[in-house]
């Protein structure tokens, strides 16, 4: 089973609409919550159609957030001639505002 959770602040939100006509959302997240460790991981995340949405609508940059999705590998090349570039996202399946006065399940 390929099922990750992670709770932490957005660091960067980057929308639009692909080919098809779906909404899509790019976001990246931080979490420094780790016994001891002071340097924060970051996770890169996407989500599609109506959880996309509600995303651009209730989130911001700075906000508390608890992604469930599962991991994702990506790679592609610029040219024939470089590298392969590769990168871990989190496909997200739900998500939730974390840390307000009341969390709220924004799309499950």
């Amino acid at each position: 089973m390929n099922t990750v959770n992670i709770l932490g602040r957005i660091t960067v939100i980057k929308h639009g609409i692909d080919n098809n006509n779906v909404p899509y959302v790019n976001f990246g997240i931080a979490d420094n919550q780790r016994a001891g460790n002071s340097t924060p991981q970051f996770f890169n995340c996407v989500a599609f159609g109506p959880k996309a949405t509600a995303f651009i609508t209730h989130m911001d940059v700075g906000d508390r957030i608890a992604v469930t999705g599962r991991m994702e590998w990506q790679s592609w090349k610029k040219n024939e001639a470089a590298p392969t570039m590769r990168l871990l996202k989190i496909i997200v399946s739900n998500f939730e505002m974390a840390g307000r006065s009341a969390v709220r399940t924004c799309l499950q």
